[in-house]
């Protein structure tokens, strides 16, 4: 079996404009399906790929709602999307229990597109309370084309959130 765990896809209003926004900011790379659902699942047959793990990413806590309630339409076949919230969410653990009860497996962070380094302990209080929900945490760390010369997960980041949390996913 070959899962790809690291997709991403947007509704179909908004996949091309931001399609179109990733693709300069990351340097005119040239994406490898045009952002939607039907782009991705295609994508995926095309390669021999068994799952793909869909990772959507909350830029801000409004968008809690709208990306979940899109993402609550992909939890079994071949697209299995998981959740995400923002760390500036004053309910980030009834969004995190709203995710697990939604039957999403994880959640995905990324701290360049939430404007927010990973030693901040908004994101230790996230990752906890979704280690005890049992959902897994993935978080985007290293450079990131948004903002190369600002780093905001670095590995000593990472290390201490683990040192600190001990989560188990």
């Amino acid at each position: 079996m070959i899962i790809d765990f690291h997709t991403h896809m947007f509704p179909d209003k908004i996949a091309a404009r931001t399609i179109d926004f990733l693709s300069k900011t990351g340097g005119d790379m040239n994406p490898f399906t045009d952002g939607t659902w039907k782009g991705l699942k295609e994508s995926t047959k095309q390669a021999g790929i068994d799952h793909s793990i869909v990772l959507p990413i909350a830029t801000r806590p409004g968008q809690f709602h709208t990306i979940n309630e899109f993402a609550t339409h992909f939890q079994e076949g071949t697209l299995i999307s998981f959740g995400s919230l923002h760390p500036e969410s004053e309910n980030y653990k009834e969004e995190l229990r709203q995710i697990q009860d939604m039957g999403m497996k994880g959640i995905k962070l990324h701290p360049d597109y939430q404007d927010m380094y990973f030693d901040d302990i908004r994101y230790e209080h996230i990752v906890d309370t979704a280690s005890e929900l049992g959902l897994i945490t993935v978080v985007h760390a290293g450079v990131d084309p948004k903002c190369p010369k600002d780093v905001h997960c670095t590995p000593k980041m990472v290390r201490k959130l683990l040192d600190d949390v001990k989560p188990e996913k």
